[in-house]
Parts: C-alpha cells; sequence; structure tokens
C-alpha cells in the first residue's frame, strides 16, 4: 500500500497517494466522501495522465527509428513521486525521468503536482518542465472518479443528464460517416 499524505480545511480533509500524487479521498467536515474508493470495477480513485492521455497507436511511442512500448494514459499513475512540500492544506509532488521511465519515454522531463485545498475548493495543478534539448511530445490530464451518486445530492434516479442538443454515442466519428 503506497503512503499517503493529508491535507485540508475545516470543510474538506484530502488524501493524497504518493504513487502517482493521486488524490484518494475527499471527505467533507460530516465525514462524507466524494471520491470513488477504488474496488474491482476500476482500482483508481483519480490518476495523473502522463506523458499520454489515452492509448498511442500500437500500444507505443514512435520517436526516430525506435519504437517505445506505452501502455494506455502513460506510467505517471503507477510510479512513485518524491513529496516536495507538506503543509496542511497543501502538499506538491514532483516525478523526473529515471531508468525507470526512459524504455517507455526516451525524454527528460519534470512533473510536478501541487494539491490545496481552500474552504470547499480543491485545486489539483499540474507543471512539465522540459529539461533537455530535444523537443519533448507529452499530454497531461486527470482522471478523478466521484462517489455516484454525491453525498447529499439525493438518489440515482433523482439524477440526469442533459444535453444542449442531440448527441450520439460515435461523437466526432459520425461526421465523418463512421458508425
Amino acid at each position: 500500500m503506497s503512503e499517503r499524505v493529508s491535507i485540508g480545511s475545516r470543510d474538506l480533509t484530502v488524501a493524497v497517494k504518493t504513487v502517482g500524487a493521486e488524490l484518494c479521498s475527499i471527505r467533507d467536515s460530516a465525514g462524507r466522501e466524494y471520491l470513488w474508493q477504488a474496488g474491482p470495477a476500476w482500482p483508481r480513485h483519480a490518476p495523473i495522465l502522463f506523458p499520454v492521455v489515452g492509448r498511442l497507436h500500437g500500444d507505443a511511442l514512435a520517436f526516430g527509428e525506435a519504437r517505445y512500448p506505452m501502455g494506455q494514459h502513460g506510467f505517471a499513475r503507477d510510479l512513485r513521486f518524491d513529496l516536495l512540500e507538506d503543509r496542511a492544506a497543501s502538499c506538491r509532488f514532483a516525478l523526473s525521468d529515471s531508468a525507470a521511465t526512459w524504455d517507455a519515454y526516451p525524454f527528460r522531463f519534470r512533473l510536478e503536482v501541487a494539491v490545496v485545498v481552500r474552504g470547499r475548493t480543491v485545486t489539483l495543478r499540474t507543471a512539465v518542465d522540459n529539461p533537455g534539448e530535444t523537443a519533448m511530445p507529452f499530454s497531461v490530464g486527470a482522471h478523478p472518479a466521484f462517489a455516484w451518486p454525491l453525498p447529499g445530492a439525493g438518489s440515482r434516479p433523482a439524477h440526469r443528464l442533459e444535453f444542449e442538443q442531440d448527441e450520439t454515442a460515435c461523437g466526432r466519428s459520425c461526421s465523418r460517416g463512421e458508425r
């Protein structure tokens, strides 16, 4: 099990894992949990996605003449971050390139993740630095999963999702005639 850092305010308590710098709990002052608490259906809470969001063609990064195997959403979510700062209402983590990343991603990098709690608000900021001399392709994202239904928001049947216009299951690809 990974280490966790706890931060918070009078209104919220937040826990962040050192592996992946992943939010793993957001609880209000009444003790109600707002994040999905992992399980067999999906063993994560709110992973940071880096250096790719989604999946690469053939599950590999092509760079120059070489191909570097990389799974969906990259590798940051599975690696231990260094804890740079641990304060009452904020924490900051960093992940840098290493032997553990070079087989999948042949670039120098530094990914920082900061989490700040202010009142009833949680802010997550990411910053990516390229200390190398080679242009570095990357994407970064967050994939939070929330408790459903949200605490205090009523029963599941009371919820509905509305769109401004009719939407299709295939999204943009439908406009190209794909179904």
